[in-house]
């Protein structure tokens, strides 16, 4: 065992695994939304297919974040190195995140409020219906996306399937830990790991104790070439496929685009249970709203403006003039680019779900996660109100990619 607790891991190592795993869940959300879009399908829009998958995986990987910590490196000179916390980051704020989107979701509530996403072409529907539209998008995404983390976290469980029990069991000796963790025993599904101001951790505990492997000079440099070297190397090829590869540009602009985003989201994570300048101010003391989630709260609204600033772009042209048509290059750009890539992957609804479920621990919390639920929705569709509803006001609502 170490003599010391391992340290975090380098700012350089996240980044690096975040690239290839916002990559992925991006590539894994554009996936099913493809496999499901068809006449008749179960459920509509099928971005909800990738909310499921991201919110299962994510409540899974919290429910293993006692195992996470188990993973541990230590060179000879720098000491301890907590590769598992890195692995987390990886799979939750990469993977999950990029996966989930919480963008598209605001902006698919709005079209329904406003009637933009009507079956049949020029169909008006009453007031009424376009209500309950809206409402069931809202609610039937948030339902879902609660019961997909839930049922993630049930899987995880001891004796589960997707417990990582087994895999730590796989791992060489030298890496497996000699004893039971006692200090974060995961034997209930009501018990879920949290930071210390009481939110999914973005990293897993560093001060677990583990049998660790001793890392030569040599050896710790290939450890952070290689993922640095692999993270660069995935966008060079994605911008290449992008700039020469026409089939496919729309999806490798969406997979270069898809990493900043998810580096963005994991900085303002920083964020996440600070007290702001008003709640120092005007706040009570001990109220539970200064521990806020405000870098999840930001990002998601950043990736809102992103896409609402996009849908605008491709569907506004002047009053009754005639449409000027963006090439197909500014189609990719604007929609795969930007509101699939970039806003998809800064925007999340798996952590802006695992929130909302640790929130909801007690009476009085659960009225502060109903109510941090709201501000996010309500905030979200303000946001598509000044840059969607207010420029179509004076303009007409037509479709500048045709052929998109």
């Amino acid at each position: 065992m170490p003599s010391s607790p391992p340290g975090p891991p380098s700012t350089i190592l996240i980044v690096s695994l975040l690239i290839p795993a916002s990559m992925l869940g991006t590539l894994t959300r554009i996936g099913s939304m493809d496999i499901f879009t068809f006449p008749g399908t179960p459920l509509d829009p099928p971005i909800m297919w990738a909310q499921i998958i991201g919110c299962a995986v994510f409540g899974g990987a919290l429910q293993n974040k006692a195992h996470f910590d188990k993973i541990i490196l230590s060179s000879k000179r720098s000491g301890a190195i907590s590769v598992g916390a890195a692995l987390y980051t990886a799979l939750t704020t990469g993977y999950c995140g990029s996966v989930t989107t919480f963008s598209t979701w605001i902006l698919d509530i709005y079209l329904a409020f406003a009637n933009f996403d009507a079956i049949e072409p020029g169909l008006v529907q009453s007031s009424g219906k376009r209500f309950l539209a809206g409402l069931g998008q809202s609610f039937v995404t948030l339902l879902i996306s609660v019961a997909s983390f839930r049922l993630g976290m049930k899987l995880a469980e001891p004796g589960e399937p997707f417990h990582m029990e087994w895999l730590i069991r796989l791992l060489p000796s030298h890496l497996q830990k000699a004893e039971p963790d006692e200090r974060a025993p995961m034997e209930t599904s009501s018990h879920i790991p949290s930071s210390r101001n009481g939110y999914p951790p973005t990293t897993p505990d560093v001060n677990s104790s583990a049998v660790t492997q001793e890392m030569d000079p040599t050896s710790r440099i290939w450890f952070y070439t290689i993922p640095v070297c692999f993270g660069i190397g995935l966008i060079v090829m994605c911008s290449l496929l992008a700039a020469l590869y026409p089939p496919t540009r729309s999806i490798s602009l969406a997979l270069v685009l898809s990493p900043p985003g998810a580096i963005m989201r994991w900085y303002l994570s920083r964020f996440n249970g600070k007290s702001s300048w008003l709640t120092d101010r005007f706040g009570r003391r001990g109220n539970s709203r200064s521990k806020w989630p405000y870098g999840t709260f930001t990002a998601n609204m950043i990736g809102v403006m992103l896409v609402c600033g996009t849908y605008t772009a491709l569907h506004t042209a002047g009053k009754g003039a005639a449409p000027s048509f963006y090439s197909p290059i500014t189609c990719v750009v604007l929609y795969s680019g930007l509101e699939v890539g970039l806003s998809g992957a800064l925007s999340t609804i798996s952590t802006f779900v695992a929130e909302l479920y640790i929130f909801s621990g007690g009476l009085r919390d659960r009225r502060d996660a109903v109510s941090y639920a709201f501000i996010s929705w309500a905030s979200g569709l303000i946001l598509c109100l000044l840059l969607i509803a207010a420029p179509l006001a004076s303009n007409d609502h037509v479709d500048r990619c045709p052929a998109s």
